[in-house]
């Protein structure tokens, strides 16, 4: 399974909405666009999850 990590840790695992400014700082991530805050290593790890799931499922 290949998940693509561009990107990745600036965009948030909630929402979907990808955005440079919403990584404040390499531990902290909070959306711009809902304004949900996560740690930013675990806010990547659940969004490169996604991605590997869903295109393990768009590939079936």
């Amino acid at each position: 399974m290949y998940a693509d990590p561009a990107y990745a840790s600036q965009q948030c695992s909630k929402c979907r909405h990808t955005d440079r400014k919403s990584r404040i700082g390499q531990a902290t991530f909070a959306c711009r666009a809902f304004g949900g805050a996560a740690g930013g290593v675990v806010d990547r790890g659940l969004v490169e999850a996604h991605r590997g799931t869903s295109s393990v499922s768009s590939a079936t």
